[in-house]
């Protein structure tokens, strides 16, 4: 295990800082990738068979900033009603307008410029339909598709997405473009209706099932791309740069690229981590950060399920990070100065690979559920990376004032995100007062038990969906004692 000085980080967490270790193994900063991402693993395939299928091509337009896009998507109607219809999110037309542009509803610092996705050709089965892009905001496509159930269909789509100029999620900042919930993705259908919440401007609006991801990306020559899922081929012919990358029982997929980037990559077991920075230096504090994480968080919570975890800087307005399948973004602000919240959000983001993406949940009507972890096991990171003091040194300072904070009535850590009017706000209930659930639940089960009850679970819901109900049952089965009082309490109260 790397350790580092106990009191080098209680000096930094008093100045809110940190101190950047040196790189464990060999490692070398490069302008491209020259390790090959490990095959998939048996229980990754096992979990991949009968997925549904997405398969982007996509081409670049660097002068327009465009992506001009080919989607072919298998979709199995996996409920018990008959559907008539198949529908998609289209999240990037949230930003068409400077009214409904969560960017700018959150305060984001840039002048508003219009990103949108714009849909050219539909085909189901092979055969033209009645397509429609539905909702206020354009953010829907309806696909006319008769499917009773475990009915498929092959969907087939044309579209051009335009990136704008934007320090968020997705958009072109300081010279990366990132390209992050863009893709269409089919809405989840249950309970009869489907789910087509809004992209607002607090929390992580997006809620989908795991899905076999393959995407085909040609670049013009010199941009560096970072993918979410194992680049499987790369080329660079007649001025133009092709990467596939492929990503099993993913529940997304992301990228992002820079003529700028410098990467910095090492093998850790069967999994290939690789940190793409403006600098290299931070490629590599970056990639030094995630290895620690994810040692720490594959002996706490069993094997990193993906052969691939990506890093990628990206000026996203002061946000910290963003995680998606295999893959997450880093703020701008993460890289300067000794970087302690960049080893804080890089174990953050990590924690996701568990919660979040390996065990997915509605983020939206149920944010605690990833995110509580997410940031509990942050804690526990440093708890077992630095020992006992670090991790009380961040309860005291993150958990501690979100128990004692008077909020709204009505709106609690089991909130939905469209009951919370800021982010701190949501990050306090959410995030903190959520985590400090777990903790009580650990302090009361030791933590071997608590540990070993959040394997079952993990176990038990891999590359499912898993509600408050079935971790709460979950906790009584693992551990022999019913913990709905306690759970309803800090999330209802």
């Amino acid at each position: 295990m790397r350790k580092r000085a106990f009191f080098l980080l209680a000096v930094a967490l008093a100045a809110a800082g940190c101190v950047a270790g040196v790189l464990i193994g060999k490692s070398m900063v490069r302008s491209k990738p020259e390790l090959a991402a490990p095959e998939a693993s048996q229980a990754l395939l096992q979990a991949s068979r009968g997925l549904d299928v997405y398969e982007v091509e996509a081409v670049y337009d660097e002068k327009a900033r465009t992506l001009l896009c080919a989607q072919r998507v298998v979709y199995q109607n996996r409920s018990q009603d008959d559907l008539d219809s198949v529908y998609f999110h289209l999240y990037p037309n949230a930003f068409k307008r400077e009214e409904t542009s969560p960017a700018v509803l959150s305060g984001g610092k840039d002048e508003f410029e219009p990103g949108e996705i714009f849909i050219e050709d539909v085909q189901v089965n092979g055969a033209a339909c009645a397509w429609a892009v539905a909702g206020e905001d354009e953010s829907a496509l309806r696909v006319p598709a008769a499917l009773a159930p475990g009915g498929q269909a092959q969907i087939e789509l044309q579209y051009r997405i335009e990136i704008p100029k934007l320090a968020y999620r997705w958009g072109e900042a300081n010279g990366v473009v990132s390209v992050a919930n863009a893709f269409p993705i089919a809405a989840i259908y249950e309970r009869g209706a489907w789910r087509l919440d809004e992209y607002g401007p607090v929390g992580d609006p997006f809620y989908s099932a795991c899905a076999n991801w393959t995407l085909s990306l040609t670049v013009p020559e010199g941009f560096v791309v970072s993918a979410g899922g194992a680049v499987r081929e790369a080329e660079t012919k007649d001025g133009q740069t092709r990467i596939l990358a492929e990503a099993l029982a993913a529940r997304d997929m992301a990228f992002s690229m820079s003529r700028r980037y410098a990467l910095a990559q090492q093998r850790m077991g069967d999994v290939l981590i690789s940190s793409y920075a403006l600098r290299p230096k931070d490629a590599e504090a970056a990639l030094e950060y995630a290895m620690s994480a994810l040692e720490q968080l594959q002996a706490m919570l069993g094997a990193y399920p993906f052969p691939t975890l990506t890093l990628a800087q990206k000026d996203i307005g002061g946000y910290g990070g963003m995680k998606y399948s295999g893959f997450m973004l880093l703020d701008d602000s993460l890289y300067s100065g000794d970087r302690q919240l960049l080893e804080r959000v890089v174990a953050h983001e990590t924690a996701h690979q568990y919660f979040g993406m390996l065990v997915g949940s509605d983020q939206v009507e149920e944010p605690w559920m990833d995110e509580a972890f997410c940031e509990y096991m942050t804690l526990m990171y440093y708890d077992k990376e630095y020992g006992r003091q670090a991790f009380d040194a961040l309860y005291a300072q993150r958990i501690e004032p979100a128990l004692r904070i008077t909020h709204p009535i009505g709106v609690t850590a089991g909130s939905a995100i469209t009951s919370f009017t800021s982010g701190a706000e949501y990050v306090q209930l959410v995030y903190q007062k959520g985590a400090g659930m777990l903790h009580g639940i650990r302090e009361a089960l030791g933590e071997a038990r608590f540990l070993e009850a959040l394997r079952t679970y993990i176990d038990k819901y891999a590359f499912g969906i898993a509600t408050r109900e079935d971790f709460t049952v979950t906790m009584q089965e693992a551990t022999g004692a019913s913990w709905r009082g306690f759970i309803d309490d800090y999330l209802d109260e």
